[in-house]
């Protein structure tokens, strides 16, 4: 492996230490008020005994809840040398992982990064990755971008960088599970919680697999939350179908080790309608917008709440405190979706 430059070096230690100092402390979430005026949710008495906490990545300047996994992948392809000639780097994503690899690569010696971008996606998130610097390439209608660009990769040349498949997008999150081990134990202690997170790579929740558990004082559940189906499809959630695609090509919740990965049933149940609604709301009253997947999250949080009180299982749900306690994961940020209108209808309460 060919060493960096100076400036190289330094720009990696100061990107470095934003992901070991810079992250954002959790912050504690109130039930939203339609939640809590609902029957089941008072019946329950879970305003007694309920404590939701988030971790906004997105609110990390310049970055995404992507830069962790984007460096670790950086790294590893880093020490087997991959950049050491000066490559062009090939990367199908939805947006965020692209963006925050392009940015971190000016610490490397890699020449280019070409974005690969679905049909169909919108002016807000390519203005969100064009910033970065990399260069956008959309694939064809009815076309992944991940096969779109494994053609380019064949056809031009480059390295393809697949965030789906890449044990980097697993390692890479250590720090995020790390810091969030402290600051669950900063607010609450030795007790356990519930991690919840959006179905991306799914590398996420293989990561909260691996890193919280075992690694908390009390009992880690983790829970998961994905997209309805294709007409109701939130900005960066995959859906059961496209969670099957990324099996195919050998993605994460393909692996032997994903069985014991979730606690609960992936919930598929969150209409666009109500994720956009929530987040509409979170902003209104505390100008605080949670991106269209961080909405998803919460609004899943809540269903799988509530299923548990029809259900009968929410004692189960307690920690050693006796509390039921959770860190949902927000990565995005809303403004690259505000050109969707009925998003931006939500987020500001009227058409």
């Amino acid at each position: 492996m060919i060493r960096l430059s100076r400036p190289h070096r330094d720009a990696r230690r100061r990107i470095k230490h934003t992901i070991e100092y810079g992250l954002p402390s959790v912050i504690e979430v109130p039930a939203p008020s339609h939640i809590r005026n609902t029957e089941w949710f008072r019946d329950a008495k879970l305003g007694d005994i309920l404590q939701v906490y988030a971790l906004p990545c997105y609110k990390i300047e310049k970055y995404s809840g992507k830069l962790m996994p984007a460096l670790g992948i950086l790294e590893l392809d880093e020490k087997e040398g991959k950049f050491d000639d000066g490559p062009v780097v090939i990367i199908p994503s939805s947006g965020n992982f692209v963006k925050d690899f392009a940015a971190i690569a000016m610490t490397s010696r890699i020449r280019e990064v070409f974005a690969i971008l679905n049909y169909g996606t919108g002016a807000g998130k390519l203005n969100h990755v064009e910033v970065s610097g990399a260069k956008i390439r959309i694939a064809p209608k009815n076309m992944p971008a991940t096969d779109y660009a494994f053609e380019m990769a064949q056809e031009h040349g480059g390295i393809l960088i697949n965030q789906y498949t890449h044990e980097g997008s697993i390692v890479g999150h250590k720090p995020t599970m790390n810091h969030i081990i402290r600051e669950m134990m900063r607010v609450e202690g030795q007790a356990g919680f519930i991690f919840g997170a959006v179905t991306g790579t799914c590398s996420t929740l293989a990561a909260a697999h691996r890193y919280l558990r075992g690694n908390v004082p009390g009992n880690v559940k983790i829970m998961g939350v994905a997209s309805m189906s294709e007409s109701e499809k939130i900005p960066a959630a995959r859906t059961l179908e496209e969670i099957g695609q990324l099996k195919a090509m050998g993605g994460f919740s393909h692996r032997p080790e994903w069985k014991g990965v979730l606690d609960f049933e992936l919930v598929t149940s969150v209409t666009r309608r109500e994720a956009f609604a929530l987040n509409g709301e979170r902003y209104r009253e505390t100008a605080l917008g949670v991106g269209p997947t961080g909405a998803l999250l919460e609004a899943g949080f809540y269903h799988m709440l509530c299923r548990s009180v029809e259900r009968g299982e929410i004692e189960s749900l307690r920690n050693e405190r006796g509390m039921i306690t959770a860190c949902l994961l927000w990565m995005d940020s809303h403004l690259p979706y505000i050109d969707d209108l009925e998003y931006r209808s939500a987020l500001i309460g009227h058409p």
